[in-house]
Protein backbone atom coordinates (compact mmCIF):
# COMPACT_ATOMS: atom_id res chain seq x y z
CA UNK A 1 0.00 0.00 0.00
CA UNK A 2 1.31 3.72 -0.87
CA UNK A 3 1.24 6.61 1.05
CA UNK A 4 -1.01 7.60 -1.36
CA UNK A 5 -3.41 4.70 -1.10
CA UNK A 6 -3.50 5.47 2.92
CA UNK A 7 -3.86 9.06 2.46
CA UNK A 8 -7.02 8.09 0.63
CA UNK A 9 -8.62 5.61 3.00
CA UNK A 10 -8.45 7.62 5.73
CA UNK A 11 -9.15 11.05 3.64
CA UNK A 12 -5.71 13.18 4.16
CA UNK A 13 -3.57 14.00 1.37
CA UNK A 14 -0.39 12.40 0.53
CA UNK A 15 1.89 15.14 1.93
CA UNK A 16 0.09 14.90 5.29
CA UNK A 17 -0.29 11.45 5.34
CA UNK A 18 4.13 11.47 4.74
CA UNK A 19 4.02 14.14 7.62
CA UNK A 20 2.04 11.64 9.99
CA UNK A 21 4.84 8.96 9.02
CA UNK A 22 7.73 11.24 9.81
CA UNK A 23 6.37 12.30 13.39
CA UNK A 24 5.98 16.14 11.90
CA UNK A 25 2.39 16.05 13.22
CA UNK A 26 -0.27 14.56 14.80
CA UNK A 27 -3.97 12.65 13.97
CA UNK A 28 -6.92 13.52 15.39
CA UNK A 29 -9.00 10.72 16.76
CA UNK A 30 -11.14 10.03 13.61
CA UNK A 31 -7.45 9.56 11.61
CA UNK A 32 -6.70 7.32 14.26
CA UNK A 33 -10.12 5.43 14.02
CA UNK A 34 -9.41 4.93 10.29
CA UNK A 35 -5.50 4.16 10.43
CA UNK A 36 -6.80 1.00 12.89
CA UNK A 37 -9.53 -0.23 10.71
CA UNK A 38 -7.47 -0.06 7.86
CA UNK A 39 -3.85 -1.88 9.12
CA UNK A 40 -6.42 -3.73 11.17
CA UNK A 41 -4.55 -2.91 14.51
CA UNK A 42 -5.82 -1.72 17.80
CA UNK A 43 -5.71 1.90 18.10
CA UNK A 44 -3.10 1.75 21.37
CA UNK A 45 -0.73 0.38 18.92
CA UNK A 46 -0.73 3.23 17.18
CA UNK A 47 -1.14 6.11 19.61
CA UNK A 48 1.41 4.29 22.18
CA UNK A 49 3.32 1.73 20.09
CA UNK A 50 2.64 -1.38 21.54
CA UNK A 51 -0.72 -3.19 23.34
CA UNK A 52 -1.76 -2.23 26.71
CA UNK A 53 0.22 -4.29 28.75
CA UNK A 54 2.56 -5.51 26.77
CA UNK A 55 6.37 -4.37 25.55
CA UNK A 56 6.13 -5.45 22.40
CA UNK A 57 6.86 -2.13 19.38
CA UNK A 58 4.97 -1.57 16.64
CA UNK A 59 6.08 -2.84 13.29
CA UNK A 60 7.15 -0.05 11.01
CA UNK A 61 9.01 1.67 14.35
CA UNK A 62 12.15 1.52 15.64
CA UNK A 63 12.44 -0.83 18.56
CA UNK A 64 10.61 0.68 21.59
CA UNK A 65 9.79 3.98 19.31
CA UNK A 66 6.00 5.23 19.05
CA UNK A 67 4.00 7.58 16.95
CA UNK A 68 4.88 10.14 19.52
CA UNK A 69 7.85 8.71 20.99
CA UNK A 70 10.87 10.13 22.39
CA UNK A 71 12.63 10.33 19.16
CA UNK A 72 9.60 11.65 16.90
CA UNK A 73 9.48 13.88 19.76
CA UNK A 74 12.80 14.93 19.22
CA UNK A 75 12.06 15.88 15.87
CA UNK A 76 8.71 17.21 16.79
CA UNK A 77 10.76 19.94 19.11
CA UNK A 78 13.59 20.56 16.63
CA UNK A 79 11.01 21.07 14.11
CA UNK A 80 9.35 23.47 16.25
CA UNK A 81 12.40 25.13 17.63
CA UNK A 82 13.26 26.31 14.06
CA UNK A 83 9.89 27.26 13.33
CA UNK A 84 9.86 29.55 16.54
CA UNK A 85 13.46 31.24 15.59
CA UNK A 86 12.22 31.83 12.15
CA UNK A 87 8.88 33.73 13.61
CA UNK A 88 11.21 35.75 15.45
CA UNK A 89 13.32 36.69 13.11
CA UNK A 90 9.94 37.80 11.30
CA UNK A 91 8.74 39.92 14.20
CA UNK A 92 12.35 41.43 15.17
CA UNK A 93 11.78 42.47 11.09
CA UNK A 94 8.39 43.92 11.87
CA UNK A 95 9.68 45.42 14.92
CA UNK A 96 11.78 47.25 13.03
CA UNK A 97 9.56 48.70 10.31
CA UNK A 98 7.19 49.40 12.69
CA UNK A 99 9.90 51.37 14.28
CA UNK A 100 11.15 53.08 11.03
CA UNK A 101 7.50 54.30 10.36
CA UNK A 102 6.94 55.98 13.50
CA UNK A 103 10.44 57.75 12.98
CA UNK A 104 9.43 58.91 9.09
CA UNK A 105 6.00 59.75 10.73
CA UNK A 106 7.47 62.00 13.20
CA UNK A 107 9.59 63.41 10.70
CA UNK A 108 6.36 64.24 8.55
CA UNK A 109 4.67 65.69 11.82
CA UNK A 110 7.91 67.74 12.28
CA UNK A 111 7.89 69.12 8.05
CA UNK A 112 4.18 70.13 8.37
CA UNK A 113 4.80 71.74 11.48
CA UNK A 114 7.79 73.92 9.78
CA UNK A 115 5.25 74.30 6.74
CA UNK A 116 2.74 75.63 8.97
CA UNK A 117 4.66 78.25 10.75
CA UNK A 118 6.19 79.70 7.95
Amino acid sequence: MTQEDVAREIGISRISYSKLERGETRILNEGVEKLARLFDVPEDELLFGARKGTDAPVTGFEEGEAPYGSAALQRQLASMEREISLLKDVISTLQDTIESQREMIALLKEKKAAEAGI
